[in-house]
C-alpha cells in the first residue's frame, strides 16, 4: 500500500508525523520516496515566491466585469401569483370534497327506496301483479348499480319511481277491494 499525497504533503505542511508503519514504508519503497521529495522540493520553492497585489484598478475591471446579481422579485406580480395559486388549489381540494359528499349523499339515496319497498309489502300476501312489479324495480335497482352516467341514473330513477307509484296504487287497490279479484302467490 502505497502513501497518498494527501498524507505526504500534510507530513510536510502541518508539521505531522508518520506513524511506524509509514516511515517504514517511505523508506523502502522508491516511488512513494520520490513522490514525498518532489513534494518537498515544491514547498521549498513556492515558499520563494512572494505574492503579488495588482492595482486597485485591475480589481475594479474585474468587478465590473462580473455577471450583475438579480434581486429577488418581491413585487406585487409574484404575490399574485402565489394567491392565484393557492385560491385554484382550494377550490380544487374544495370540488373534490364536494363530490365526494354528493357521491355518498346518492348512495344512501339509493339504499333509502328499498326500506320504502319493504314498507309496501309489509308481510302481506302479494299479488301476481305486485310479484312482478317488485321484480321490475329489482332488475331496475341491478342496472342502476352499474350505472356510471348521472343522465342514465337519473332515468332509471324515474322509471324506478313510476314502478313504485303503482305499486303503491295495486297495494291501494287490493285493500279497497278486499283482494277477492286476484290470484295471491
Amino acid at each position: 500500500m502505497h502513501l497518498n499525497n494527501e498524507r505526504l504533503l500534510a507530513s510536510l505542511t502541518l508539521k505531522q508525523q508518520l506513524n511506524q508503519e509509514e516511515l517504514h514504508h517511505l523508506n523502502t519503497c522508491p516511488d512513494c520516496l520520490t513522490e514525498h521529495e518532489k513534494l518537498r522540493s515544491l514547498k521549498i520553492s513556492a515558499e520563494h515566491y512572494q505574492l503579488m497585489t495588482p492595482p486597485t484598478q485591475v480589481w475594479h475591471e474585474m468587478k465590473a466585469n462580473l455577471p450583475k446579481i438579480r434581486q429577488k422579485n418581491t413585487s406585487a406580480k409574484a404575490f399574485a401569483t402565489s394567491l392565484a395559486a393557492s385560491l385554484f388549489l382550494t377550490a380544487t381540494c374544495w370540488l373534490m370534497w364536494s363530490n365526494y359528499t354528493l357521491q355518498n349523499q346518492l348512495e344512501q339515496v339509493l339504499i333509502v327506496p328499498s326500506a320504502v319497498e319493504m314498507q309496501l309489502v309489509n308481510n302481506d300476501i302479494l299479488t301476481f301483479q305486485q310479484t312482478q312489479l317488485l321484480s321490475r324495480i329489482h332488475l331496475l335497482d341491478l342496472q342502476l348499480m352499474k350505472m356510471t352516467t348521472p343522465q342514465n341514473k337519473l332515468a332509471l330513477l324515474q322509471q324506478r319511481k313510476k314502478l313504485i307509484r303503482q305499486m303503491r296504487e295495486t297495494n291501494r287497490r287490493a285493500k279497497q277491494q278486499g283482494e277477492g279479484y286476484e290470484y295471491s302467490i
